[in-house]
């Protein structure tokens, strides 16, 4: 809905048009599984619909640009209210944006980017191997290291899209980011 239809549903940071795509399994939308594990980790509905547990409010902020993805900003929160959780945007200028989300602490809940890609995945690459400034997830695993200096020791195309299709189904496993669109 908030692309018109011109979008597709993303499992994983890499485009289902891509030649090296893996499809890997999307997380499902379904909002009724997600109360029903969310009231069997104790997170019932509190007075005002939001979901209560040991007397803390499921509620976080989310850090945005506030740019053309105002809608989409707008929509995430609304989803997330029908399950009981509260998401407050907070609005940033992009240089405060970028130096909270570029920061060592990662001291924020969560925050919505847009991270354009490239024929050779360097988005990719950039926000999970190493540390560089859009590693925004701070997402580290033994296997993601070991699939990230596979691409790098790539001889030959069959291996590289080999290697990258490990990348995508490590990411798809430990689930550090929800990728939208």
């Amino acid at each position: 809905a908030y692309l018109y239809g011109f979008g597709t549903p993303a499992a994983g940071p890499v485009s289902p048009d891509h030649p090296w795509y893996a499809p890997v399994p999307p997380v499902p939308h379904d909002p009724a599984e997600a109360v029903r594990l969310l009231e069997a980790d104790g997170w019932m509905p509190g007075p005002d619909g939001v979901r209560v547990r040991q007397g803390r409010r499921l509620a976080f902020d989310l850090m945005t640009v506030g740019s053309g993805d105002l809608a989409l900003e707008q929509m995430l929160p609304a989803e997330w209210r029908t399950i009981g959780v509260e998401a407050r945007i907070q609005q940033r200028g992009l240089a405060t944006f970028l130096a909270i989300a570029q920061a060592p602490a990662r001291d924020y809940d969560a925050l919505v980017t847009g991270v354009p890609g490239d024929l050779a995945l360097g988005q990719v690459t950039a926000m999970y191997d190493g540390d560089g400034p859009l590693a925004y997830p701070g997402y580290h695993s033994a296997d993601l290291t070991a699939a990230f200096a596979r691409v790098r020791r790539a001889q030959d195309v069959t291996a590289l899209i080999a290697a990258w299709r490990d990348v995508q189904l490590v990411l798809a496993c430990g689930q550090p980011a929800a990728w939208i669109y």
